[in-house]
This record gives structure tokens, sequence and C-alpha cells, in this order.
């Protein structure tokens, strides 16, 4: 314990000898060297012009917001479907279209009017169709409002011109899309503006994109009420015998329709606010699809008798029920629905085209 006790004052000691050397307070005496200076002419404030930059001719727009400082990244034409093809070697909003020219003109007033844009004027000649449009308000981005917008200015507003060029003896047509006119509108009033064809091409990628767009719709529609649908026995909440669909109330109403006039069935009357068709049945024959279901030699105990008949369509949710009924409104039994059951689910398993489900 006593040498343990002599070794920590002995190191106690030389650390003390050591925080009191000399050499470790020279800071004490330390002294400002002389301060840097900046070489002669170094402090010159005078910006050489090494760069000059150029100054605006008197031809400059007064006003270049969304022509010159286009709000818009570089566009081209997009040419989307298989039936537009671009025309690039022109500097404006050229495409071939392959569509007849009727078709192309009711595309480009179904456009105008889904986008509400009103025609001025439509002039027709043997060698060109043109639609001239009102004037279109030009969108700005945010970011052209807090950096590039004059606030002098409130509005810019464009006009367009379709032409449709006929074909001689082909069926595409090529359409081309050119901005007549552009405006700003101003403290004075509004003034004419120069601008370059970005404009049009992008419009022409609009109405691209909307043919695209309303094509694409149709062949998905199409394909929707291409699919098989699967009927079954059941009954509805009134405990009554009805014919369930997987479909919902319109597509089933409207393959009902189809279904019944291949099956033999005449439609004489429709309420398609209440889902009801009214057909009558005139009788099965020997070859007919009815023969061995309603009073063929196989099964005669369940005959379908000649007259009228109500189907109604009723919505359950995003499926629907059809009820059968006789001239008097009354359902009927559910023994001949139990015979009906098969041949429908047959024919609504079908495809529209007659072809049976893959």
């Amino acid at each position: 314990m006593i040498r343990f006790l002599v070794f920590s004052s002995v190191v106690a000691v030389g650390l003390l000898g050591c925080s009191g050397s000399k050499k470790e307070q020279a800071y004490v005496n330390a002294k400002l060297e002389k301060k840097l200076e900046l070489p002669e002419g170094g402090n010159d404030t005078k910006i050489a012009d090494f760069y000059v930059t150029p100054k605006l001719s008197q031809k400059a727009e007064q006003f270049p917001i969304g022509t010159k400082l286009n709000d818009r990244a570089p566009v081209t034409i997009i040419p989307l479907g298989n039936d537009v093809r671009p025309v690039y070697q022109e500097k404006t909003a050229v495409v071939w279209i392959e569509q007849s020219v009727e078709d192309i003109l009711q595309d480009v007033e179904s456009f105008l009017k889904g986008e509400k844009i009103p025609f001025q004027s439509r002039q027709i000649s043997p060698q060109r169709i043109e639609v001239e449009t009102d004037w279109v308000e030009q969108d700005y981005s945010e970011l052209l409002d807090t950096i590039a917008k004059s606030e002098d200015i409130d509005e810019i507003r464009n006009r367009f011109r379709f032409t449709i060029f006929v074909p001689s003896g082909e069926r595409d047509a090529k359409l081309r899309i050119n901005r007549m006119q552009t405006q700003a509108k101003v403290s004075q009033g509004w003034i004419n503006l120069s601008g370059k064809e970005e404009r049009s091409i992008d419009y022409l990628n609009q109405f691209v994109a909307k043919r695209y767009q309303s094509a694409l719709e149709a062949y998905e529609k199409s394909s929707f009420y291409q699919q098989s649908i699967k009927i079954t026995m059941g009954s509805n909440n009134a405990d009554e015998p009805v014919l369930k669909s997987s479909a919902p109330y319109r597509r089933t109403l409207m393959r009902l329709e189809q279904v019944l006039n291949k099956l033999g069935f005449v439609i004489e009357d429709r309420d398609f606010s209440d889902g009801l068709l009214v057909v009558a049945f005139e009788g099965g024959s020997s070859s007919g699809l009815f023969a061995s279901l309603f009073g063929g030699e196989e099964d005669s105990s369940v005959e379908l008798a000649v007259g009228t008949y109500r189907f109604q369509v009723t919505s359950t949710g995003k499926v629907s029920e059809i009820k059968i009924m006789n001239d008097e409104s009354e359902v009927l039994p559910a023994n001949i629905v139990a015979k009906l059951q098969p041949v429908f689910s047959e024919e609504f398993a079908r495809k529209p085209d007659g072809r049976k489900p893959i």
C-alpha cells in the first residue's frame, strides 16, 4: 500500500512539471505578422466585357411571352396509333391518317366540341376542307406566371386552322394544323403577337391523343361486351323463379335482345326504362332449337304455348336477374324456367359473333 502511494506521488509531480514548461507558454509572446495586401491594380472594380450581351433589335417582340419563351418542353408529333404517320419534312404540324376525309372531319369536329371550342367557319373546296377555330386561351404554368410572365399581359389567346387535304385516288388523307393568329391582352387592349409553330404541334398532339383515346375506349367497350355471360337458375326477393345473370343490368338487357332474336322470338315492344322486352313465340319446329325442349319427341311433358311473353331485366347491384312472364304478367312456373335455363345459358356463353368461349 505504501509503495503504491509513493509511485502515485511521483507521477503527479512529473505531470505538474510538464505543464509548467516554458515551451508550452510560447504563445504569450506571439506577435502579429504583416497583413496581406492585394497587388497593385488588384482591387480595381472595373469588369471587362469579354462576353458582350447582344442588344435587342427593333424587330424584337415587345411581349414574347408564350412564343419565344415557351413554357413547355420541346414538342414533336406523337404518332399514337398505327394509322397516324407524321410528316417530318414539313415545318408545320402535319400527319397522314389512314382514314376517309369524312371520318377525319368528324373526328376534328368531335374534338373541338369536346374541348368546347366553337369553330368560326368551315370552307370546303375540291382540294381541301378547312375548319377555323374561335379564340383558344393559352395556358400558363406556375413557373411562367412567377418568372417570365409580364405584369402588363392579362391573357394570351390563339386561333387555329385544321386543314384536311383530299387525296387523289388514295384512302389516306393529310391533316395540317396551323396557328392562324396569336394575341395578348394588355392595358391598351388586344395586340397581335408573332410566334413559332410549337403550339400547333402541341395542339395536333392533343387531337391525336384524343382520337387514340376514343378508339381505345371503343375497343375496350367492344371487348367488354364480347365477354361471355353466365346464366344460372335462381329466385328473386319475392321467391319467384328467375334466371340469374353474371353481368350488370345494361349489358344483360343488350345481350338478351340478341339472344331472343337468335332463339326465334320476335320482339314486338321494348321499354328500356323498365328493362322490359315484349316478344312473341310462334312455336318450335322439328329442326328448331326449341323442338326437343318444347313439344319434341324426347320430352313432351313441358311445352311453351304459342303466344306473347315478357322478359324483364332487374338490376341487383353488379349482377342482374331475368324474370320471364306470360302476356298477363304472370311469372312462368319454375319447371319451365328450369327448362329454359340451359338453352339461355349456352347462348349467353357465346360471344355476340356466335363463337363459343375458348
